[in-house]
């Protein structure tokens, strides 16, 4: 088992640049092909990629020629990848590859005397790995500084965020402990974190919770003696900024001059940001209401409602009866409606109270049942002896 991790630790630092080219590209060792590894911006083209490594229009139009084949080429995304193999001698782009997701991938090849077109799904390698983050300025920061990804960080505020107070609860010298899978792709390098387990230790107290699937199908994260840490709501609806207004009985509107309650919070965040569902439930309505523009309302039980106002627009195909899960995309920020401003006005409501969403006190998600158990601390085990055997590697 040692041997193994060790394998993979190396295997991590051999490929922990994300430019590394699929080896499949390298068709022929002459010195006269030459690869790219270009990544795309806003307002790219095919022309304007294959003039900047001194490709020939007629290369443009002789794969624009496949028509349906290569569609996704007419319509390239910022931060899409996209790996070239150009012969200068010939001035010919003899293989093109472009990442439409994480694992699906266009190639485009030069086969004898016409370009040739398919659809290729590449495999995740995955490999175990184990970080440390003291706290010192901020979590953010202090993970980035780790080598630590904000991917690994938002799950492990998701895992914790029913325990901790990420603003206030802090202090410097807390420390947690990440064990994750890190996806490799060749040709993208690492694409994927995926928190297993974390430990949270401060000067008093030590927090630990693993992720693991019940007998049932669901995934979530559990202390040792099997209670599950997560709510049947999540903290937040979105990623934001700050709190640009909070919840009030009684609140002077900013753009009418008038006082009235504030049954919501107000979350800033960048026009356009994600909006996800905090509970699982049905949409009783989607569409636009008077100042609160364009609005989704989620009826999650016969007493839980939520409400997501101001957005930009609507997730697509959903509408009125759409059955949506916890943290799914509903919608995207906007300033419809009456809005000074990018922001999502949030609302809780119990038996059709409005409640404040910053303090409500949700109950706990159901505990292991017995029959789990046994093979949660299966999980356990593993994981003990996983940090044991990569603490002992690095040493």
């Amino acid at each position: 088992m040692l041997i193994i991790l060790l394998n993979a630790v190396l295997f991590c630092l051999l490929y922990s640049q994300s430019d590394v080219l699929d080896e499949n590209i390298d068709e022929t060792p002459q010195t006269h092909v030459e690869l790219y590894n270009i990544n795309i911006n806003d307002g790219d083209n095919l022309t304007k990629i294959f003039q900047a490594v001194g490709l020939s229009e007629k290369n443009v139009l002789e794969i624009s020629s496949l028509g349906e084949q290569v569609k996704e080429l007419n319509n390239l995304k910022p931060k899409q990848i996209m790996s070239l193999s150009v012969d200068n001698e010939k001035n010919k782009c003899t293989k093109l590859v472009l990442w439409l997701s994480n694992e699906d991938k266009l190639e485009i090849a030069w086969q004898d005397d016409h370009y040739e077109a398919k659809k290729r799904k590449q495999n995740l390698t995955s490999a175990l790995n184990y970080s440390k983050i003291i706290v010192k300025k901020s979590l953010l920061e202090d993970a980035l500084a780790a080598g630590i990804s904000k991917s690994l960080v938002y799950q492990l505020t998701e895992a914790l965020g029913w325990e901790i107070d990420f603003i206030k609860d802090l202090r410097a010298g807390d420390e947690f402990h990440l064990i994750y899978t890190q996806a490799y792709l060749p040709g993208k390098g690492f694409v994927n974190d995926d928190l297993k387990e974390v430990t949270y230790v401060n000067k008093s107290a030590k927090l630990r919770a693993d992720k693991f699937k019940n007998s049932s199908g669901l995934t979530a994260f559990y202390m040792p003696d099997g209670r599950r840490l997560s709510r049947d709501f999540l903290s937040f609806p979105l990623k934001y900024s700050r709190i640009s207004s909070p919840f009030s009985t009684s609140r002077k509107h900013p753009l009418l001059g008038i006082t009235r309650p504030h049954h919501g919070v107000d979350l800033a965040a960048k026009y356009g940001s994600p909006v996800w569902s905090t509970g699982q439930g049905k949409v009783s309505f989607v569409g636009t209401k008077s100042g609160y523009g364009k609005t989704i309302v989620i009826q999650h039980n016969y007493k839980y409602k939520t409400l997501y106002a101001h957005l930009s627009k609507f997730a697509k195909d959903l509408k009125k009866g759409s059955r949506v899960t916890q943290g799914q995309i509903i919608g995207y920020v906007g300033t419809s409606g009456i809005a000074t401003g990018p922001h999502l006005h949030y609302e809780f409501r119990i038996s059709n109270k409005p409640v404040n969403p910053l303090t409500i006190k949700i109950p706990r998600s159901p505990s292991l049942a017995k029959k789990d158990m046994d093979s949660f601390k299966e999980t356990l085990e593993k994981y003990d002896t996983v940090r044991e055997q990569i603490q002992q590697a690095r040493e």
